[in-house]
């Protein structure tokens, strides 16, 4: 199937997920397929680039030229949830969570504020071709820090809001490099697809060389068709063949290696964790 057309209606939030990176940048890849951890319960997100500085030259009493620089303020966005997922927390929050007795903790306002780790962030939601059609709409910060707040307690629903921080990153979250050729540019905050169904991220990274990486089953791919596959960053053209339900190389891949893909979600895939 081809990729949609480029001009689509988009409404709503499904999801919203985050992934934890190695040192390298890569998302932290296991032994078995590592999806990332969902963020449950999402309803609002919002981000938005600062405007850009305009400057003018004056002289004769008058305006002789305009022009516009990019900003020196950052941008910065807002993930509101309405379920509270303290594995979630306690990774945004760098603190764990500690089991006492027959209760579960966190800490809140810890010293571990500013120490708070860079991770991958994904959300999309549902939209519409003009002709009618289904397809989604993805945003991916390759490198972002959110911060969760605690929400109180009152009568009325409330949710959790997530500050968000986007970095500036120089390859996708598969670690491909942003290229000029490709991109038109080398550096960004987010990347935004448009794509036939939901859109996925998983990655490996074995203690053994093996040839088979086994997608989770709870993440099936609709389609080997739009699968991408990469080994430390590096998209693999040829060397490996595709299953919906896994990727076998022609040869065992190196243990330490990561290995990360990227596809589209079959319809059995449930949003909901």
């Amino acid at each position: 199937m081809a990729a949609p057309t480029k001009k689509i209606f988009t409404v709503g939030l499904n999801a919203a997920r985050i992934y934890e990176l190695d040192v390298n940048g890569y998302i932290d890849g296991t032994e078995t397929a590592y999806d990332g951890v969902a963020v449950g319960g999402p309803v609002v997100f919002s981000w938005e680039p600062p405007d850009p500085e305009s400057l003018v030259h004056p002289g004769n009493n008058s305006v002789l030229q305009r022009d516009v620089l990019p900003s020196q303020e950052t941008s910065s966005g807002t993930l509101e949830v309405s379920r509270e997922d303290f594995d979630t927390l306690a990774i945004l929050n760098n603190v764990n969570v500690n089991t006492i007795g027959e209760t579960n903790s966190i800490l809140w306002g810890s010293n571990q504020a500013g120490t708070e780790p860079t991770v991958g962030l994904v959300v999309y939601a549902q939209s519409k071709t003009p002709s009618g059609a289904r397809v989604w709409s993805t945003y991916v910060y390759p490198k972002c820090v959110l911060v969760p707040k605690p929400k109180g307690m009152a009568r009325e629903q409330a949710n959790i809001k997530y500050f968000v921080q986007p970095q500036a990153a120089t390859a996708h979250l598969t670690g491909m490099a942003f290229t000029i050729s490709d991109d038109g540019a080398t550096a960004g905050e987010m990347v935004q697809y448009e794509s036939n169904y939901r859109m996925h991220f998983t990655s490996w990274n074995k203690t053994t060389s093996s040839a088979t990486f086994t997608l989770g089953t709870s993440y099936p791919m609709v389609s080997t068709a739009g699968l991408t596959v990469y080994k430390d960053g590096v998209k693999q053209t040829t060397g490996y063949t595709a299953t919906t339900g896994a990727i076998t190389f022609t040869s065992n891949v190196t243990e330490g290696t990561n290995v990360a893909a990227m596809y589209e979600l079959a319809e059995s895939a449930s949003d909901l964790e």
